[in-house]
């Protein structure tokens, strides 16, 4: 029967690590072709038809051992694949992208060396689990088995089971761009890949034509050399811009409270820096309202936002900028020579200027002579709420505030007006395109880092807004690289995965498990966040959270077993040939994990499994990038 017929049929189960009969039978011909050969010599005679027929049957049947061979010797191999950024840029079609002659949304990016995980691989894996450890079961001819030590002593350098890669044929994994628009959840522990596959994913974005945004709270430093010498070998080193906590002398500034499109959102940033996404409180609700008035205030009398502005209107500059702001509203009401027309009542009021001028205000409104203003009024609030209380209500964000506008946070984050030459717009980046990198130094601190991530991606949510809301035409794509993206999580990352794809917007998240996702936020929301990426990426794991979200991606399969039974039975009350025995062998079906969770924590490293939006499931090894530029 054909390869196909016998799966076909009910009872077969493929055995690929039974011992090459095939190659036993190969040799014996061979051997029998020469004793025939010695004894009839080489001349014309029934002998010599003998032995070149056993001869070709020897052929026949090395033909038949050598598939067979070369899958138990695939199970002992696992080394780095290494590519180029040449040989990356020739897969990708970089050169085409980027002179528009692929159609976008039609370009291709390469993963890696793998193969679609089916249930051929599970029965194989299977099998192969009831094994030993060392696969001693497995007996390779002793001409390959130098081969099998050496690729042995190779695979220990990258840890984990080797063979798994072994279940099937490997071929080049190139993801079409339209895959990538679903979001991508990568997990991994630490120093299995994670950043070596977001490295590869950047890159493809870049040849892509894409706008890429990496916001990477460890530094990378290979990670960031790549892309920046990615983008000097494509011509475009004067797009590539690098945010770096660590290095604020080279770094370029940015805003993340200078864009938006209501004032609404700026307190919406700054409260998602220290609220849970879950819950709100009355303390969270009461900075929230306090940053309000402060904006709100600042735009009146024609600031521009920035940290430092608003924890200084927070602070004891809220006292002056209720003067300004009063100042500013008489006159617009009274006109500009107001304190000329009306200095003797304001001056006929005691106190301070600014609790005249309050005082004055609220002289107006009782009249009935002016409306009370919504700006005016709020600073005012402020102002006269009582002290002590007004620091209790503010004790959780005023620390937070502290520390973003400490240097060289002060610099970064609250460019001045001499800085724009540094200075990174997101409006104007999503414009003109480029790669942006941001490094939060997570190891100095993590909590800051992941304040300045979470106000960071409020500026982003802002533009893919934005983009959503007054269309985006033949705007760009833009990939967003969100690393530790435990550390990020509040309602504008949530939110940019629920919405951005309208706005042509691709977020890749990685984490290294799914129960740090729950610990900085909820079970809700981590599984919100799983269920909104349609991609799903993993190296290895080893916590059972991680483990069953992973393999439940996979679902499950029929996994065939065959079970034998055998009885023998005689009696000294019968006479003694009264015997019975039998025997019996019985295939069942049984339904298991696809890819079993067990295998998720022996995957090698640089080794992942892949569920795509466009229906694969891949088991593969990663394209691992050199650092030199081509």
């Amino acid at each position: 029967m054909s390869s196909k017929a016998e799966r076909l049929h009910p009872g077969y189960i493929e055995n690929l690590y039974r011992p090459v009969y095939e190659l036993d039978a190969g040799n014996l011909n061979l051997i029998a072709a020469g004793i025939m050969l010695a004894v009839g010599g080489i001349e014309l005679s029934v002998s010599t038809g003998l032995a070149f027929g056993a001869g070709a049957n020897a052929i026949r049947r090395y033909a038949q051992a050598m598939p067979l061979l070369r899958k138990q010797l695939r199970l002992f191999k696992n080394k780095m694949n290494i590519v180029s950024p040449a040989q990356l840029r020739k897969m990708n079609k970089a050169i085409d992208t980027l002179n528009s002659r692929i159609e976008p949304g039609k370009g291709k990016i390469y993963l890696g060396e793998g193969f679609e995980w089916d249930s051929i691989c599970a029965q194989r894996a299977y099998q192969i689990l009831d094994l030993s450890a060392d696969q001693q079961e497995i007996s390779l001819p002793w001409l390959l088995r130098p081969y099998q030590w050496y690729w042995k002593k190779e695979a220990r350098k990258l840890g984990g089971r080797t063979w798994i890669q072994g279940m099937g044929e490997e071929k080049r994994i190139m993801v079409n761009e339209e895959c990538w628009y679903g979001h991508t959840m990568i997990t991994g522990n630490v120093g299995t890949g994670k950043t070596t596959l977001q490295k590869l994913l950047s890159l493809g974005a870049i040849h892509m034509g894409h706008i890429v945004i990496v916001i990477d709270p460890k530094k990378d430093q290979s990670w960031r050399k790549s892309l920046k010498a990615e983008m000097k070998a494509l011509g475009r080193e004067d797009q590539f811009f690098e945010f770096d906590v660590s290095m604020p002398q080279t770094s370029v500034r940015i805003n993340p409270v200078e864009n938006y499109q209501r004032l609404t959102e700026v307190p919406d940033r700054i409260k998602n820096i220290f609220a849970s996404t879950e819950h709100e409180d009355a303390f969270s609700n009461f900075g929230w309202q306090a940053v309000y008035q402060v904006v709100m205030a600042l735009t009146y009398v024609g600031e521009t936002l920035t940290l430092v502005k608003i924890y200084d209107g927070l602070m004891n500059g809220k006292f002056k900028l209720c003067e300004r702001v009063l100042e500013n509203y008489f006159a617009e009401t009274i006109g500009s020579n107001w304190e000329v027309t009306r200095g003797g009542q304001l001056n006929s009021l005691k106190g301070s200027r600014q609790e005249r001028l309050i005082a004055y205000y609220e002289g107006l409104v009782n009249a009935g002579e002016v409306d009370r203003h919504e700006v005016v009024t709020g600073i005012v609030q402020q102002v006269v709420h009582d002290q002590a209380h007004y620091s209790k209500m503010m004790a959780g964000l005023l620390p937070t505030f502290s520390n973003l506008c400490a240097e060289p946070l002060r610099s970064l984050l609250s460019p001045a007006a001499n800085d724009d030459d540094l200075k990174v717009n997101f409006g104007n980046l999503l414009e003109t395109g480029g790669v942006l990198y941001i490094s939060s130094d997570a190891v100095g601190d993590m909590t800051t880092a992941g304040n300045i991530s979470k106000l960071i991606l409020g500026s982003i949510v802002s533009e893919a807004a934005k983009r959503y809301n007054y269309g985006h035409g033949q705007a760009r794509n833009v990939s967003l690289f969100i690393d530790e993206a435990h550390s990020s999580i509040n309602d504008p990352m949530v939110n940019l995965l629920a919405t951005a794809r309208g706005a042509n917007f691709l977020l890749y998240i990685a984490t290294q498990t799914v129960a740090d996702l729950i610990a900085k936020s909820s079970p809700a929301t981590a599984e919100r966040i799983l269920g909104l990426c349609n991609n799903y990426i993993s190296m290895r794991v080893n916590d059972v959270t991680t483990k069953e979200t992973v393999s439940s991606n996979f679902g499950e399969t029929n996994i065939k077993s065959t079970t034998i039974s055998s009885q023998s039975q005689s009696s000294s009350a019968t006479g003694v040939t009264d015997y019975s025995s039998g025997y019996g062998e019985r295939i069942e079906k049984s339904r298991e994990a696809t890819f079993p969770q067990e295998l998720l924590g022996d995957l090698p490293k640089l080794q992942f499994i892949a569920r795509l939006s466009d229906g694969r499931k891949i088991k593969g090894r990663l394209g691992v990038i050199t650092e030199e530029a081509a």
